[in-house]
């Protein structure tokens, strides 16, 4: 597609490619990791300057200098996801696009802002698959999830699953997550509205920090809703247990330099006593001797 401005816009099974026809120059768009990976059907630009796309998951409104991205999929009313080639069609501020599932007809001087973040917050707590409820026998809320700042837990119940949400009533369908329990995940786990529950099992006891954000275009993303969790160690592991092992350690080891210093002690005097009865054998046999010398 050429512009106004003498550009050529080039879609390929690889995302999208600028032609500046008047400075020689070529843009593959590698900015935006989006389209990077993009098959592009059809392209057009409508009134306000946007370049529109069709591809196999949806429509995109791109804005020429690539920093302005929105994704368009049957969430927000599209007949499909998947478009064909040569089936797209601009007239006024309508947009035609055809794809396996019929024609879609956009009215591009109506398309609602994006806004703000949903507000994200924490739905349900899980220990091993059970619901945990404020009062229930396992005692580890005495509030509501979402009000709550630190879940103690002890050593046996290391898994557990948190179950999250949006506050958004517009586009509730579009609404993407990403979660993160530190220091145990290196990175964030991107998700979406059908899979809002993140499972930890087998974790060492420690602190950690459960945290999770929400968004509608995957680049403004809302504050953090967080969640500390502390996993007490075993009886058998805790710090008193290792000070008592240290104690009985230090103890025995004393114990063990007291008898061996004793023994030592025993065999020196022992060692002496026997030197003083040998010398004294000896001038006994001395004298015994002299005497016999005497008589002869």
């Amino acid at each position: 597609m050429t512009t106004d401005e003498n550009n050529l816009y080039v879609g390929t099974t690889n995302g999208l490619s600028l032609l500046d026809i008047s400075a020689n120059k070529i843009d593959h768009f590698t900015h935006v990791p989006y389209l990077t990976h993009q098959t592009i059907y059809g392209i057009v630009q409508d009134r306000d300057g946007f370049i529109w796309l069709t591809t196999d998951s949806g429509i995109i409104r791109l804005e020429p200098s690539g920093n302005d991205l929105r994704v368009f999929s049957i969430e927000d009313g599209l007949p499909n996801n998947e478009f064909n080639s040569n089936s797209l069609f601009q007239n006024d501020q309508f947009i035609y696009a055809g794809g396996v599932g019929g024609v879609a007809k956009l009215d591009t001087s109506k398309i609602p802002s994006i806004g703000n973040a949903p507000e994200v917050y924490l739905s349900d707590l899980y220990l091993f698959g059970k619901k945990v409820v404020v009062g229930d026998e396992s005692k580890l809320l005495n509030k509501s999830l979402e009000k709550s700042k630190r879940v103690a837990l002890d050593y046996f119940q290391n898994a557990f699953s948190i179950g999250f949400g949006a506050i958004n009533f517009q586009t509730p369908l579009k609404v993407k997550y990403k979660y993160q329990l530190q220091p145990f995940d290196q990175n964030w786990t991107i998700t979406d509205h059908k899979r809002r529950l993140a499972t930890y099992t087998n974790l060492d006891p420690s602190t950690y920090i459960f945290s999770v954000q929400a968004s509608i275009d995957g680049v403004n993303w809302s504050e953090s809703k967080a969640l500390q969790f502390d996993i007490s160690p075993a009886p058998w592991a805790s710090p008193f247990a290792y000070f008592i092992y240290l104690t009985t350690a230090l103890f025995i080891l004393s114990l063990v330099l007291i008898l061996v210093r004793r023994k030592r002690q025993f065999e020196q005097k022992t060692f002496q006593q026997i030197s003083k009865k040998e010398q004294e054998l000896s001038l006994a046999l001395w004298g015994v001797v002299m005497s016999f010398g005497i008589l002869m």
